[in-house]
């Protein structure tokens, strides 16, 4: 027995420096392959080309909805097509701004802000597709109207815009000298529009029904009231409206009764106590 073992192991001794290996020991797992650096720089360029395509040239974030909410008599439309208008120009030379990150909100802010005199303006991305505008200034203090052009007038008397929609219950102020005003020009001091808000918020004059306001040339103060009755009230913007409106109210009890309107062309407050008033 004990030769028997010398000459196996003898004989196993033998075999491993014929190289058959060691059947008993256990080998490393093989090293897996490298790819080359060129290939592997190709690899993940093309997936970073394919990844900034999906992202700025593909359909899936091309802006395809654009939500106004605004109280101003400005119009939705109006509004909107400054976006589409920016949706046609590049960011970065190669980038359509139709694509919701390429938008540039912060351009957009600005040139609305200063053509339409917006304070209090919002634009909120929903991706993938939605562009939301919010606009929370209140309604402006009047329109001013010109050669059948209508203007928004913000609470500082500057031009606003060119109102394009119907707006009704407004305040109008029409202007017979028929110029041409320019985005953010004064045409009326703040003491006027003052002097309008009171004037209207007066119970007779709302019994008169009033229809618009009539002003020579911007700046003017004086400023006239067309009444539903067919005639005017001239007013002095830079003395006391309920002065004014008082004695308005007193002629009108004491000498014009309601039957001895129709031939009334218009009264005439500017000056004070005295009172002038003119039949047609």
């Amino acid at each position: 027995m004990l030769r028997r073992s010398k000459s196996a192991i003898f004989r196993f001794h033998k075999s491993e420096k014929k190289n058959l290996g060691n059947p008993f020991r256990f080998h490393a797992a093989a090293s897996p392959m490298h790819l080359p650096v060129w290939l592997s720089i190709s690899l993940t360029a093309l997936i970073l080309s394919g990844g900034l395509y999906w992202l700025f040239f593909s359909t899936t974030f091309a802006i395809r909805q654009i939500r106004v909410d605004s109280k101003l008599y400005i119009s939705s439309d109006t509004l909107a097509a400054q976006i589409k208008n920016q949706m046609a120009q590049f960011r970065w030379r190669i980038i359509p701004q139709r694509n919701i990150f390429a938008f540039n909100s912060e351009k957009f802010m600005q040139n609305i802000s200063t053509e339409f005199a917006l304070s209090n303006a919002y634009l909120k991305k929903d991706r993938p597709d939605t562009l939301f505008l919010t606009i929370s200034d209140p309604p402006r203090e009047a329109l001013w109207s010109s050669k059948g052009i209508q203007y928004a007038i913000d609470a500082q008397g500057l031009i606003a815009g060119i109102i394009t929609i119907s707006a009704q219950n407004a305040t109008i102020l029409y202007d017979t000298s028929n110029s041409t005003p320019a985005l953010k020009d004064q045409v009326v001091s703040t003491n006027l529009l003052h002097f309008v808000v009171v004037v209207l918020q007066d119970e007779m004059i709302k019994n008169l029904g009033p229809k618009f306001f009539i002003i020579e040339k911007a700046n003017d103060t004086d400023i006239q009231l067309k009444l539903a009755e067919g005639w005017k009230a001239y007013f002095d913007t830079t003395g006391d409206p309920k002065t004014q409106l008082a004695n308005l109210d007193l002629i009108l009890r004491n000498t014009m009764p309601p039957d001895k309107r129709n031939k009334l062309d218009y009264i005439d407050l500017r000056f004070g106590e005295k009172v002038y008033y003119k039949y047609h």
